[in-house]
């Protein structure tokens, strides 16, 4: 009942909530136009293309999707130091949808990683802000990522999701009128997040490489 009350009001959120700081790759792609003309995010929306192209065997138009995405894989490579351009490029090149799906699921995990730094690195000003950066995050996970866990390591996936809420616990509350209000916490959110990656590495050990 908690978990799933949490989960709607990150949802909640991330569908209503208007980002005002700094963007992240998915908001970047988002102002850009023409990424997602939808309500879907646009870095999920490009996997779900990307994935269905390499599938169907439409080479040139995964190409063109990669070539798109240059300018996120660009910022992960220098937040992250992890650049995943040749690997989708290799990918496509070689018509490995295999690889194609492995690499754009590591793309999701670092897009996940960078708004939790960006909720750290903005301090939880703003409550509504920092829910949808972490509700965003939980979308790329429960999307993309959850599956293969669910099926590999089923306890793996339930500590994930009970440091998700651990990390929506610590982004405070500002109550009602100020009435109730509850501070942020930091240090328990950095905790939270690191565990979500850590144990997602656990199974995708390839993010790790």
């Amino acid at each position: 009942m908690i978990r799933s009350m949490v989960f709607l009001i990150m949802m909640l959120a991330f569908c209503f909530t208007e980002a005002t700081a700094a963007q992240t790759a998915s908001e970047y792609l988002r102002n850009r136009g023409g990424e997602s003309q939808d309500s879907e995010d646009p870095l999920i929306a490009a996997f779900i293309r990307t994935l269905s192209a390499s599938k169907e065997g439409r080479w040139t138009e995964v190409e063109a999707n990669v070539s798109d995405l240059t300018p996120v894989l660009k910022k992960y490579a220098t937040q992250f130091r992890v650049d995943l351009a040749p690997r989708l490029k290799k990918g496509a090149a070689a018509n490995d949808s295999n690889e194609i799906a492995k690499s754009f699921a590591h793309v999701l995990f670092l897009g996940m990683s960078e708004n939790f730094h960006q909720a750290i690195e903005e301090r939880f000003k703003n409550y509504e802000r920092s829910s949808y950066l972490l509700a965003t995050a939980l979308y790329y996970y429960e999307r993309v990522l959850a599956g293969n866990i669910k099926r590999k390591e089923p306890s793996v996936h339930d500590e994930i999701m009970r440091q998700f809420e651990q990390a929506q616990l610590a982004i405070g509350n500002p109550g009602l009128l100020g009435a109730g209000k509850l501070d942020p916490d930091p240090q328990r959110f950095a905790s939270a997040a690191k565990a979500i990656e850590m144990n997602i590495k656990r199974v995708y050990t390839y993010f790790a490489k």
